[in-house]
């Protein structure tokens, strides 16, 4: 069995003269089975393995829009490894050049992502350049599997306006920690290398879904216990942020929809209407439709944050002012119709109706008022009233006059004319029918008729004209 492995380097000039190879050497004891070492396992790998996964992580980069993405793999100490920045360089194939790796150290330059990474920590830090200012993510190796790490940290530079936007921040963050866990794979082969890239490249394409607004997208089916997990899970609760968010922007629209329906209805009214906020002092106007601005002859821009105090004047009513204002005090609505000016001081007769508008707390919050200019209706109201008491005064003229000319007829006839009830009780004679009977109309009054015809029998008269 072979122990933990020690690795060392990168050194030049291994294997052979070659100034340009930079290996790794790794060496593990190998035990029997009694826990003697029976032999010494050594490897020596070019860091090109490492250099040719930057690689293609930024091909994936590039991809997605971030050409402007710098890589860096640094030691243990801040020296730099692996220096990949290709729009600097003119490459998207990496190039070693010694001048600076092997020979720069980030941390004693003074770069802060630098020696916050040397001293085990993760995260990400705003580093100012020379003509922009980029965020640089940083991670700390802490080995896979049963190797402990090198102790290497990532970083992984690039403009702020890029790093901010807001799907990129997240992928920011998860870059940052692929390239990390890329120095960690050294020890576990290529195959742990391709399951981790498999497994970033499921999760970028996640996010970059998330962030197109798919908020129904399948998460990758993965279940760790490390950092990947963690970023797994935490895209799970970011999706189900996004779903609530949509729900909540449905349920917005929605509402929306509705409050521009009320108000398209409210702007076809032909009713001015306004609404006061109570909450404040001299009750401030905050909204009117289209029909108030009609009928008072304000636009919107004058009207609104005015008082509602806006349309009195030197006319109106005192006491109608005194009973809206005791409304108001108790919270209940109130119509009255008074004296109002339009812009201009032009007065005209306001039907006003107020109603009260409560929060679901139950605070008085707002009044809704009604206006209605019924200047011209009550005129045509006084004008058909005084047609109509004249036309009931001419008629009751002529009712008189025909009622004198009836009396003048019932009064001269020549023949006997008698009114009676059913029950045959007279009730009027005329002159005739006094002479007739030789009886006064008041004598008369009150008598039954057959009663009176019996007795005119009895004195030999054989027949009555009535």
């Amino acid at each position: 069995m072979a122990t933990s492995p020690v690795v060392a380097g990168p050194f030049r000039y291994i294997l052979s003269p070659n100034p340009d190879h930079y290996d790794l050497i790794f060496g593990s004891r190998i035990l029997d089975t009694e826990g003697n070492i029976a032999g010494v396992w050594v490897n020596i790998v070019d860091l090109a393995s490492i250099e040719s996964i930057f690689e293609s992580h930024y091909a994936l980069l590039a991809a997605k829009g971030m050409e402007d993405t710098h890589l860096v793999l640094i030691d243990k100490d801040g020296k730099l490894l692996i220096d990949f920045a290709p729009l600097q360089q003119g490459s998207s194939e990496y190039h070693r050049s010694f001048d600076r790796i092997d020979a720069v150290n980030l941390k004693s330059q003074g770069m802060e992502a630098a020696r916050l990474a040397v001293s085990g920590l993760s995260g990400n830090v705003v580093e100012g350049a020379t003509n922009q200012e980029l965020v640089v993510g940083f991670a700390r190796s802490k080995g896979a599997h049963d190797f402990t790490g090198l102790g290497w940290s990532s970083l992984i530079n690039m403009p702020k306006s890029a790093a901010f936007r807001q799907s990129e921040r997240i992928k920011t963050s998860a870059i940052s920690f692929a390239l990390v866990l890329v120095s960690l794979t050294m020890a576990g082969g290529g195959l742990v290398c391709w399951r981790l890239s498999r497994s970033f490249i499921s999760l970028s394409d996640t996010m970059d879904q998330l962030a197109l607004g798919n908020s129904q997208v399948e998460l990758p089916n993965i279940r760790r216990s490390d950092e990947i997990g963690n970023m797994a899970r935490s895209l799970g609760n970011l999706q189900q942020v996004l779903i609530e968010r949509d729900r909540l922007r449905e349920q917005n629209e929605q509402q929306l929809f509705w409050l521009e329906i009320q108000k398209r209805a409210t702007d076809s009214s032909s009713i001015g209407i306004w609404v006061s906020d109570i909450s404040k002092a001299e009750h401030p106007i905050v909204y009117t439709n289209r029909a108030f601005e009609t009928l008072s002859g304000y636009a919107s821009g004058e009207i609104i944050g005015c008082s509602t105090e806006l349309l009195n004047g030197p006319g109106t009513e005192p006491e109608a002012l005194s009973e809206i204002d005791n409304a108001i005090a108790a919270g209940n609505p109130v119509s009255v119709t008074l004296t109002h000016y339009k812009k201009g001081a032009q007065p005209f007769t306001n039907k006003l109706r107020l109603d009260p508008v409560y929060s679901s707390e139950g605070a008085l919050t707002h009044y809704i008022a009604f206006h209605e200019d019924v200047t011209e209706a009550l005129a045509k109201a006084q004008q058909d009233r005084q047609a109509l008491e004249t036309e009931i005064e001419q008629r009751t003229k002529e009712a008189r006059s025909a009622a004198n000319r009836l009396q003048a007829v019932w009064e001269t006839a020549p023949d006997g004319m008698v009114i009676f009830s059913p029950e045959g009780q007279i009730m009027d004679v005329n002159r005739a029918f006094e002479r007739l009977f030789g009886l006064k109309r008041d004598e008369l009054f009150g008598s039954i008729i057959t009663a009176l015809f019996t007795l005119r029998s009895s004195q030999g008269i054989e027949s009555i004209a009535i």
